[in-house]
C-alpha cells in the first residue's frame, strides 16, 4: 500500500464526523500530510454559525478559540505520540478522540456566541 492508501485507512468513518456541541458545528477534518513534517496531523474545527469565534483543537497540537486566517498550533506535545501513514488504527483512533474530547471541552467552555460589532 502507499501512503495515501493508508492515510485513507486512518481516515475510516467512525460514526463522528459531524456533530454539533454548544451551539458549534464540529467537522474532524481528516488525517492530513504537512510539507514540513513527516507524520499526520489531524483538527476537529468548530464553526460559530453566529459569525463569533470558532474553536479547534488538532492532533498533534493544542486547541483553542480563533478567528478565520489564524495559524493552528500543531507542535507536538510529550503525550502525544506521532501518528504516521503506517500507524496502526488503534493509535489513530486514540489521538483523535483525545482531540475530540479537547474541541467538546472547548465549546463547554466557551459557548458560540454572536460576533460583537462595532458601535461607534
Amino acid at each position: 500500500m502507499n501512503d495515501t492508501q493508508l492515510i485513507e485507512n486512518l481516515n475510516m468513518s467512525t460514526g463522528d464526523e459531524d456533530f454539533r456541541a454548544n451551539g458549534y458545528l464540529i467537522r474532524w477534518t481528516g488525517w492530513k500530510s504537512h510539507a514540513e513534517t513527516y507524520h499526520l496531523i489531524g483538527q476537529y474545527v468548530a464553526i460559530n454559525p453566529l459569525g463569533g469565534a470558532h474553536a479547534y483543537a488538532s492532533y498533534p497540537g493544542g486547541e483553542s478559540l480563533y478567528q478565520f486566517g489564524q495559524v493552528f498550533d500543531v507542535a507536538v506535545r510529550a503525550d502525544q505520540p506521532i501518528i504516521i501513514a503506517g500507524s496502526p488504527a488503534l493509535e489513530a483512533i486514540r489521538a483523535r478522540k483525545s482531540a475530540r474530547e479537547r474541541i467538546v471541552a472547548l465549546c463547554k467552555n466557551h459557548p458560540a456566541k454572536a460576533k460583537q460589532g462595532n458601535h461607534d
